[in-house]
């Protein structure tokens, strides 16, 4: 319709003024209760996700350790059989 009549239809229409009004911004605002909220989660998510880090890196160090102490995964020192004729030492 706007391009039938060429912009004719929004000639009697007028145009809002900003005279006289105030924009809010976003920081003049006090943050609402759900984004308060999720703010928090994310700060508890990062703090875990920092624990969580340090906590695998221990249980992946202890780990490796009792490994090494009785020779298992890539520690281990064993001769697997490919074939009859064939023994392999890893």
């Amino acid at each position: 319709m706007y391009l039938e009549t060429d912009a004719g239809i929004l000639a009697g229409v007028s145009v809002p003024t900003t005279v006289g009004t105030t924009k809010r911004s976003i920081t003049d605002a006090p943050p609402s209760t759900a984004e308060q909220e999720t703010h928090k989660r994310l700060e508890q998510l990062e703090e875990n996700d920092e624990y969580n880090e340090e906590t695998f890196s221990t249980i992946f160090k202890r780990l490796d350790a009792v490994e090494k102490k009785i020779g298992l995964g890539k520690y281990e020192k064993t001769k697997k059989v490919v074939s009859p004729q064939l023994e392999v030492e890893s």
